[in-house]
C-alpha cells in the first residue's frame, strides 16, 4: 500500500471541505439573507460573473479536438464534465434559463 495514500486523502478532504465552504457563503448570502446591505449586493453581483466566468474556464478546458477526445478527460467528447455542465445549464428549474429567456424576450 502506498504510504501516502492516507495523506493524499485528508489533503482532498480538506480541499474539498474548504470549496464547499465557499460555496455554502455564496449560497447563504443569495437565500437566507432576508435583506441584503449595499455591500452584499455589490458582492452578489460581482458572484455572479465570478461563477459564469468560473463555468466558461471550465468548459475551455473540456473542448472539443479535432481527434473527438477532451483534452483534460482524455475521453470521448462530450466529456462527462460537459455533458453535467450543459444539464444543469440547461435545467428549465434554475435560472440559467430563465435569464435567457429574458434576454430573448427583449
Amino acid at each position: 500500500m502506498d504510504r501516502a495514500a492516507p495523506v493524499l486523502a485528508d489533503a482532498y478532504q480538506l480541499l474539498r471541505q474548504e470549496l464547499y465552504g465557499y460555496l455554502d457563503e455564496a449560497e447563504f448570502l443569495a437565500t437566507e439573507r432576508p435583506e441584503w446591505t449595499p455591500e452584499e449586493s455589490r458582492s452578489a453581483r460581482a458572484l455572479v460573473s465570478d461563477l459564469t466566468g468560473m463555468v466558461r474556464a471550465i468548459l475551455m478546458d473540456h473542448k472539443e479536438t479535432a481527434t473527438g477526445i477532451c483534452p483534460t478527460c482524455n475521453s470521448r467528447w462530450p466529456c462527462v464534465t460537459v455533458c453535467t455542465i450543459h444539464r444543469l445549464i440547461k435545467d428549465p428549474v434554475n435560472e440559467f434559463v430563465k435569464i435567457a429567456q429574458r434576454s430573448a424576450e427583449r
